[in-house]
This record gives C-alpha cells, sequence and structure tokens, in this order.
C-alpha cells in the first residue's frame, strides 16, 4: 500500500544523533509513511548506520548520494522518489513528538491546508530543551515575505493541492523560497500552535549564521522572487525587526 506521508531526512555527517531522528519518525502514532533517508556524501560512518537502520525497518528508504551536494539536492533527491501525498520534512539532528504527524494530518484535512506548520522548542546538543516558538494561525504570501513562520521540521505540503515543489539550489534559505515559491500561488499555510517538534541548535556560530541568513534573505528577495531595490528593502526592514524580537 501507498504510504499517505513522505518524510524527507537528508543526512551529512550526523552520525550522533541521526538514530534518534529517525526512530522519532519511525515512532510516529500515525503508520501511513516512508522515511527517505539520503546521504550526501557522509564520511563519518552515516552511511552504514543508514544501512542497519533501513535493514530493521522496511519504511526505511535509503538514498546515496556520490558527493556532497547541499542541502537542497538531497532535500530534491528525497522528493522526486517520494510517493507519499502529503510532504514532510526533518532534519537528521532534529526530533517528532509522537503524535506529530497524527495530530497534524488531521488539523491539514480539518482546514484543507495546503502547507501546514506547527510550533516547536529549541533544544541544545545534549537533549536540554529550550524556549519554544510559536506559530501564527496563517501565513500567506506577503506575511511570509516579512519573516518566516515555518519552521522546515514542522512543515507539511499537499502535492494534491500544490503539485510536487522542489527546493530552489540555494546555499541557504532553500526552505524559505520553497514556501514563498508555493504561497505565490495563492495558497495559504495553516499553523498548528501547538509543540510537536524539538529544534536542535549547534553552537558557535549563530552570529555568523545571522550574517548568512540575512545575506541570502536579500538573494531570495531580489533574485527568486524579483523584488524591486524599495520593495525588498521594505520587507528586508520588517525581515530584520522580526529578527531582533525573536532573538531577544
Amino acid at each position: 500500500m501507498t504510504p499517505e506521508v513522505s518524510v524527507i531526512m537528508p543526512v551529512y555527517n550526523s552520525k550522533k544523533f541521526l538514530e534518534e531522528s529517525a526512530k522519532s519518525v519511525l515512532s510516529q502514532q500515525y503508520d501511513s509513511l516512508e522515511l527517505l533517508l539520503i546521504d550526501d556524501g557522509s564520511t563519518d560512518g552515516s552511511r552504514v548506520l543508514i544501512h542497519k537502520l533501513s535493514a530493521q525497518d522496511r519504511r526505511i528508504r535509503p538514498i546515496f548520494l556520490p558527493s556532497n551536494h547541499g542541502p537542497a539536492r538531497s532535500r530534491n533527491a528525497g522528493i522526486e522518489q517520494a510517493t507519499g501525498q502529503f510532504i514532510a520534512f526533518l532534519d537528521s539532528d532534529d526530533v517528532w513528538l509522537p503524535e506529530k504527524l497524527k495530530l497534524q494530518l488531521q488539523f491539514m484535512k480539518e482546514t484543507c491546508a495546503a502547507v501546514s506548520f506547527t510550533a516547536y522548542r529549541k533544544m541544545d546538543p545534549s537533549g536540554k530543551l529550550g524556549g519554544t516558538v510559536r506559530v501564527p494561525e496563517k501565513a500567506n504570501y506577503h506575511n511570509l515575505l516579512k519573516t518566516n513562520s515555518i519552521g522546515m521540521l514542522t512543515a507539511v505540503y499537499d502535492r494534491k493541492q500544490v503539485g510536487t515543489r522542489l527546493l530552489p539550489d540555494i546555499l541557504k534559505r532553500q526552505d524559505y523560497a520553497l514556501w514563498l515559491q508555493i504561497l505565490r500561488g495563492g495558497h495559504v499555510a495553516r499553523g498548528l500552535n501547538r509543540v510537536l517538534a524539538y529544534h536542535r541548535i549547534h553552537s558557535g556560530s549563530i552570529s555568523r549564521n545571522k550574517l548568512d541568513a540575512a545575506r541570502y534573505q536579500w538573494q531570495v528577495y531580489r533574485e527568486l522572487e524579483g523584488l524591486g531595490r524599495i520593495e525588498s528593502a521594505w520587507y528586508f526592514a520588517h525581515y530584520a525587526v522580526y529578527g531582533l524580537l525573536k532573538h531577544r
């Protein structure tokens, strides 16, 4: 029987957390799923672990890329081979709560949502939980240009409504560009303000990550969305303010 949900998990040198992340998917209270583990040229033993996990559970579909191509191409390789109606995403160091898919799919069917996302909690590398990231009831294209309220680890999109959508091949903000691409067509993303996932935050490069994110945010506005300089600057100002409020 074809699974209803395809979970896309890119893997690159994440052996330390991979099994925990994969098992959080496989232990879902919702059974109709497949987990696509896309190894992006790992050198730390992740490939061996993927072979082991896939031998233990037939819902795992391993994909091995010959060399490192980055997260966008890895996720796209999984999406292209996915068979489910719903496409969900989880990184190989993040974790879902057991009821995540069950509640989120029920929510999507009740609201006829093309895209949905949920609240989540931050978590440090040791597993200690931190703050909660809450979400709005909905997000449209213009809302999303101001700030990305859709956490990739919680997002699900419905291929029956939006078709098969791939991530733009840019180094960062690929997920943000994907949601803009979908919502640009008039779809609205629905937010379920319940914590259903834990996002692992790694220390050491937070300031650099913020600078990179800002640079790629501008690239999304100008190159992918085709906005003019003034309009881009207007949305970028909102992005900066939301960022300050979010991290204060």
